[in-house]
C-alpha cells in the first residue's frame, strides 16, 4: 500500500499563533486555501494546531482575538503512515488536511485530494453509481435568496455547500463558505449595510470596503460548475474532485439538482470498499506489520481502556483517539524496541502520552496509565469548578436575604425616627402654646412665612 510520503505537500500555509485572528483569515484568503497550520516559535512543540477558517463562519470574531483561541487539535500522519489509514483519519475526524510529523516537527500536509487518485483503480469502485453515495434531496436556494438568510440556514444545518437554482428550479451555481470569504477577504470590512438596486448583477456595486448581507446568494456563487449524473461510477466522481480541485460535486439530472456529494462521502465510500472490516473508531498507526496476535491483544488494551475513560472520566465528544507505535533500531542486543505515543483530543483540551519499551504490550499499558493520570486529574480540576460554582451560587443565595433583611430593618429605623421627629415637634409646639402662647405664635408665623418664600 502506497504511503503518505508519495503524495504529501511541503507548501502550506503557515500562520503564527499570535497574528490576530482578521489577517489569519486573510492569509488564508490570498492562498486559496481553507486550512492553515498555527505555530508558536516560543513553544518547545511549536506546532499549536489547525485553523479551518470555514468553521469560524460559526464563531463570533473579535479582531483582537489571536489565531491560537481558535486553532484545533488535528491528528497528524508520518510519511510511512499508508494511504488507507490517512483515509479513515480524515473521515472519522473530517478534517480534510493532516499535518505530517518527523521527529517531532510538522514537515507536510496530505490534503483529501491528494489521495483520491490512489483508489481511482479499485475493483470495486467502478461499481459503486453517484446517487448512492450523494446526499439525495439537498438544500437549495434561488439566485436572488438574501445572502445573510443562507448563512443562517448553513450554521443551522451544518453544511458547506448548497446549490442555486433558478426560477425554474434548474441549476444554475453552487454557493459555499469558500466563496463567501474570497468576498470578504483580503478586502477590508466595515459597516454592514444593504442594497435596495433591483439591478441582477450587484457585484458591480460591492466596493472594496463594503460587504452585503442582503445581496442575492447568487451573486457569491461559483462558476463554472461541476456537476455528475446519477450513474456517473464513482472513479468518474473521483477524478473530477482531483482534476478541479472541488470538494463537493452535485448530482444533476435534467438540469435539476438531486444530490450533492461531499468529500466526507468519498471517504466514507472507499473506506467501504477497501477493508470495510477493518473500519474503527480508534485510529491505529504504525501497526502494519505487527503479528496478529500481538496486534489484537494491543486492540484489546485500548479497547478496554477507551470504554472505561469514556465512562469515568470523557463527558465530551471525542475528536480522536490516536495510538501511534514506533520501532527502534535493532543494536547489539538485536531485541525490538517499541516507543507508544497515545493522543486523545477533546474539544477543549489535548491529552498526550508516551512510554517506551521492549515489550510492546507493556509499553503499551504504562503510556494508557499516564494518558489515564492526566484524565483522572482533568476531571478532579473539572470537580473543583463545578463546586466553587455550586458554593458562590449557594453564598449568593443565602446573602440575598440577608441584604433584604438588613434594608427592611434600615427602612424601619429611618421610618421610626422619623416618626418620633414628629411627635417631638408636635410636643413642643403643644408645650410653646401653652406656657408661651404669644412667642409660640409668632415663631410659628415666622417660620411658615419663610417657607412661603422658599417655595
Amino acid at each position: 500500500m502506497a504511503t503518505v510520503r508519495e503524495v504529501m505537500q511541503k507548501n502550506f500555509v503557515k500562520i503564527d499563533a499570535e497574528m490576530p485572528i482578521t489577517q489569519a483569515l486573510a492569509k488564508l484568503a490570498e492562498a486559496d486555501e481553507r486550512y492553515g497550520l498555527v505555530f508558536d516559535q516560543k513553544q518547545k512543540k511549536a506546532f499549536r494546531g489547525l485553523l479551518d477558517r470555514v468553521l469560524l463562519i460559526k464563531a463570533k470574531l473579535s479582531p483582537e482575538a489571536k489565531a491560537k483561541s481558535f486553532a484545533s487539535f488535528p491528528p497528524t500522519v508520518t510519511p510511512e503512515t499508508s494511504l488507507l489509514d490517512a483515509v479513515r483519519l480524515m473521515y472519522q475526524y473530517y478534517p480534510c488536511l493532516l499535518p505530517v510529523e518527523e521527529k517531532g516537527k510538522i514537515i507536510g500536509v496530505v490534503r483529501a485530494r491528494d489521495l483520491l487518485p490512489a483508489f481511482i483503480s479499485l475493483p470495486g469502485i467502478s461499481k459503486i453509481k453517484s446517487i448512492d453515495i450523494a446526499t439525495k434531496d439537498p438544500i437549495v436556494f434561488d439566485y436572488n435568496a438574501r445572502l445573510g438568510n443562507v448563512i443562517n440556514i448553513l450554521k443551522e444545518k451544518k453544511i458547506s455547500h448548497v446549490p442555486i437554482i433558478d426560477k425554474n428550479g434548474k441549476l444554475i451555481s453552487v454557493f459555499s463558505l469558500t466563496d463567501l470569504y474570497k468576498h470578504i477577504y483580503p478586502k477590508k470590512q466595515t459597516k454592514m449595510q444593504g442594497l435596495k438596486n433591483k439591478t441582477q448583477d450587484h457585484r458591480s456595486y460591492i466596493s472594496d470596503n463594503v460587504f452585503l448581507l442582503d445581496s442575492p446568494v447568487g451573486d457569491f456563487a461559483s462558476i463554472p460548475l461541476f456537476t455528475i449524473k446519477p450513474n456517473d461510477d464513482l472513479s468518474s466522481v473521483l477524478k473530477e474532485c482531483y482534476e478541479h480541485k472541488v470538494s463537493d460535486l452535485i448530482v444533476e439530472e435534467n438540469k435539476k439538482p438531486v444530490g450533492i456529494i461531499t468529500t466526507r462521502d468519498l471517504l466514507k465510500a472507499i473506506i467501504e470498499n477497501v477493508s470495510p472490516a477493518s473500519f474503527w473508531p480508534i485510529q491505529f498507526i504504525g501497526c502494519e506489520d505487527l503479528p496478529g496476535q500481538l496486534f489484537d491483544s494491543v486492540r484489546e488494551q485500548v479497547a478496554e481502556f477507551y470504554e472505561r475513560a469514556q465512562r469515568l472520566y470523557i463527558r465530551q465528544n471525542v475528536r480522536y483517539f490516536q495510538i501511534h507505535i514506533k520501532r527502534y533500531e535493532k543494536k547489539e542486543l538485536k531485541k525490538q524496541k517499541y516507543s507508544v505515543h497515545v493522543k486523545l483530543a477533546l474539544p477543549s483540551k489535548l491529552f498526550t502520552a508516551e512510554y517506551a519499551h521492549f515489550d510492546l504490550n507493556t509499553a503499551v499499558s504504562w503510556a494508557l496509565k499516564a494518558l489515564n493520570q492526566q484524565l483522572q486529574s482533568y476531571k478532579e480540576k473539572l470537580k473543583d469548578k463545578e463546586i466553587s460554582k455550586t458554593t458562590r451560587r449557594v453564598q449568593v443565595q443565602r446573602i440575598k436575604p440577608t441584604l433584604k433583611r438588613r434594608k427592611s430593618k434600615r427602612a424601619f429605623a429611618n421610618g421610626n425616627a422619623l416618626l418620633v421627629l414628629v411627635l417631638v415637634i408636635l410636643l413642643l409646639l403643644v408645650l410653646g402654646l401653652w406656657f408661651y402662647p404669644s412667642l409660640t405664635k409668632s415663631m410659628v408665623g415666622a417660620a411658615v412665612a419663610k417657607l412661603k418664600s422658599v417655595l
